[in-house]
């Protein structure tokens, strides 16, 4: 039997119930506005130590793009899709993660940055072998220069025997245990992490989850879980930029949204 799957670009439908489902959150809105457009505003990045130089740029543009997600999770549940929602969130997850790193340490933001490097030779080459000389030689023997400069520093020995492989990541650690030693485990990192993956990732429990929701209508996501994380992680960027970069004139207003995220959400996620 066929089913049709319209295309809906806006449903004001979905985002009545939305509105009706989590009115406290939706009236909080406005001032998580006004705080993530002022909290970006205003950090200066000087700062005698190069890798704090480093370190506060990166902060500032991680804490951008988590706010971005914010929007597309709040945007995507409000209006019927927080499978979507979840999607996003894992992203955002793992990107406060590493701003939450580089904040505590600073040292690391140079391995954040140099990384790129790695990641910009192998699609590279990659491009190279699928469309052979299309990419300039000279462009090129660049990446791959500044790939072999770095290379080093993204190696692991093996405790066993020493022998050196590539480490596939620019953290030192997994980054779920990097996650659980800043204390983004429990539930936080079970929902926009494990659950995600089943959305980010082409996983029988998406599958499974939908078979049941269509067999059961009691079991349908409205997106409380994700907005709420979603909440919290940016509730916690902001607090880090606060703190760093001393913006003592937020920290009225920051209590504020502290107060309506837990009259939002009393029983998800945890303390802001």
């Amino acid at each position: 039997m066929s089913q049709e799957y319209p295309l809906v670009l806006a449903n004001i439908e979905e985002e009545g119930k939305f509105i009706q489902l989590y009115p406290k959150f939706c009236a909080a809105l406005p001032a998580i506005v006004e705080l993530t457009n002022r909290v970006t505003q205003q950090p200066s990045f000087e700062d005698p130590d190069p890798d704090r130089g480093l370190a506060n740029a990166l902060i500032l543009e991680l804490a951008i793009l988590t706010f971005e997600d914010f929007d597309e999770v709040v945007l995507l549940c409000a209006d019927g899709h927080p499978r979507g929602g979840l999607k996003i969130l894992r992203g955002m997850f793992e990107r406060s993660v590493t701003l939450f790193e580089i904040d505590q340490h600073p040292e690391k933001a140079k391995r954040f940055y140099g990384y790129q490097h790695l990641d910009r030779f192998k699609i590279a080459m990659r491009f190279e072998e699928e469309c052979p000389g299309r990419l300039p030689k000279e462009k090129l023997e660049e990446i791959r220069a500044n790939r072999d400069a770095v290379k080093d520093d993204y190696m692991r020995s093996c405790k066993s025997c020493g022998y050196r492989t590539p480490s596939g990541s620019w953290m030192e650690s997994d980054i779920v245990e990097v996650a659980a030693r800043l204390g983004l485990g429990g539930n936080i990192l079970l929902h926009a992490y494990y659950d995600a993956l089943h959305e980010t990732h082409p996983k029988m429990g998406a599958i499974r989850l939908r078979l049941r929701q269509r067999g059961d209508a009691s079991q349908a996501d409205t997106g409380a879980g994700s907005v709420s994380t979603a909440h919290f992680l940016l509730l916690e960027n902001v607090r880090a930029m606060i703190e760093r970069f001393r913006m003592k004139e937020l920290e009225e207003l920051y209590q504020r949204c502290k107060r309506e995220y837990r009259e939002a959400w009393p029983a998800k996620v945890g303390d802001a």
